[in-house]
């Protein structure tokens, strides 16, 4: 194993390895830096509902909702 953990520690991260689920249900360890693998990224969508071509009217709207309340629902696997 080498280092100063504990296998318990690593057997407890490694149970973490695989993981799926939506994205606001992955666990968040405090010892990971990263974050879930979150298809498609909840970044770009909340990112693109920002651009001039959906902020407004109703062709917009649809990509509005998905990124205000669906983002966190999008799934995701830790790897």
């Amino acid at each position: 194993m080498g280092g100063t953990g504990k296998l318990k520690d690593a057997v407890e991260k490694y149970k973490l390895e695989g993981l799926t689920g939506t994205y606001a249900s992955m666990p968040k360890p405090r010892y990971d830096d990263l974050t879930a693998d979150h298809q498609p990224q909840a970044a770009i969508l909340q990112a693109a509902a920002k651009l001039p071509y959906f902020k407004t009217g109703t062709k917009g709207q649809n990509m509005r909702d998905r990124a205000a309340s669906r983002a966190n629902a999008g799934f995701a696997i830790n790897l």
